[in-house]
Formats: structure tokens, sequence, C-alpha cells
């Protein structure tokens, strides 16, 4: 907390004009944010860094939003530092043509995308895996149904904000 009382967090969720921001202790306020965003047509995000009020029913206010240093309108989501892209390999087929626009997308925001393939137990996904592992993207195969996989992305998505 500074010396205005103030507190720093991040927005984890927005839902109808209530944020829930965690703070670094790892409290979670639910928060609304002042008007004077709405009159500058500013939209807090899932992700800001922001610094808010706190009352003592852990109810907040958002005082001041941090610099981004990077924003996705959709999904409405800000500082991430990864984007996780799930691919299914088969039904639906996966469209390459979108899925390199997201990569692209990602990069052109300095976001480093990462290639979740879904459905490996229906169909083989090694083509896939090795042409975009060959690219440099970090890639991982998983299966809803067996579980396959999927302990491999834990450590991966800890530390940093993902989407």
């Amino acid at each position: 907390m500074d010396e205005l009382g103030l507190k720093a967090g991040i927005i984890v969720k927005g839902i109808d004009g209530f944020y829930y921001v965690e703070s670094g202790e790892g409290t979670v306020y639910e928060c609304r944010a002042r008007g004077i965003f709405r009159k500058n047509h500013v939209t807090p995000l899932a992700g800001d860094k922001v610094e808010i009020s706190v009352m003592p029913d852990n109810t907040g206010t958002i005082c001041s939003i941090l610099p981004r240093k990077n924003y996705f309108d959709r999904p409405p989501v800000a500082n991430i530092d990864r984007l996780a892209v799930v691919v299914s390999v088969t039904d639906p087929k996966p469209n390459i043509l979108v899925l390199d626009t997201i990569i692209a997308l990602a990069e052109s925001r300095n976001i480093e995308p990462a290639l979740i393939f879904s459905k490996v137990d229906l169909k083989d996904a090694s083509l896939l895996y090795e042409e975009y592992k060959h690219a440099g993207f970090e890639c991982f195969c998983v299966s809803s149904s067996t579980g396959e996989g999927v302990s491999d992305i834990k450590p991966f998505l800890s530390g940093k904000v993902t989407a």
C-alpha cells in the first residue's frame, strides 16, 4: 500500500462493470472503476495493472490504470506475456490460415504464442507439431479424453500472464 492508501493489483476478471482485482498478497477485491475512465473512453481490461482504494468491506475503486504493454480487443485482455492457441487436429480440422494469422497478431504485439494441439487421441499431430516447433514456437499435444500431455502444460502456464 502506498502513502495515499492505494493498493497495486491486476484485474483478473471483469463482469458488468465490476472488476475483480488481485493484490500482490493474493486477496481479490470487487471493484468499480472511477467515472473518469468512462469519460475518457477507457475500459479496464483483464490483465490491467491498476491501483485501487480499498474499503473496510473489501470492495474497492479502481483509481488508476498503469500503462499497458499490449492488449487485444477480442478477447478484451491486456498485459499478456503469452497467448496459448488451442488447435483441434481433427473435427473440426485445423484452419492453418487462421492459426498463422493469430500467431502473426501475437508476435506483432510482442506476445509469445504457444500452440496446444488437442484431440491427439483421435488423430496424429506430429506433422503440425514438428512444423511449428521447427519454426520456433512452443508446442504441446494434449487429449482431454485421455489426459495425455496435460501435465506438460501446467509448468508452462505458471509465472506468466497467459491468455
